[in-house]
């Protein structure tokens, strides 16, 4: 971790496994702080192993104040963030799941198709 101001805001933006199960959905949070094992976390809790404190830009508490989720070991972060799109999650706000689907099987089968018609 850079330890900067990144993104418009304090601590690198991270993409992570929660409480490192690596079959659940990576969550993309801001870490904002470290904790060490014992400490108090947000939650009122004494943390459980050493770790980042994690929060969404968008989101009043940090993951760790009573969400489930414990303080993120660096192993069980997957990469982090590089690059800024902006206003990338505007294009899915309000977009179901089946939107998207929908739209990956469309430019799937529009690939497929203009692939055939180069082939000709």
């Amino acid at each position: 971790m850079r330890g900067y101001k990144s993104f418009g805001d304090y601590g690198d933006v991270i993409i992570f496994h929660p409480n490192g199960i690596s079959s659940a959905t990576p969550i993309m949070h801001r870490a904002i702080s470290w904790m060490e094992k014992g400490e108090e976390m947000p939650n009122g809790e004494p943390a459980p192993h050493e770790g980042y404190i994690t929060k969404g830009d968008n989101n009043p508490y940090p993951d760790q104040s009573g969400l489930g989720i414990e303080p993120v070991k660096p192993g069980w972060v997957i990469c982090v963030a590089r690059v800024r799109i902006p206003y990338l999650g505007h294009l899915f706000k309000g977009v179901g799941g089946t939107v998207i689907i929908y739209a990956g099987i469309y430019a799937i089968i529009l690939a497929c198709l203009m692939r055939k018609k180069k082939k000709r």
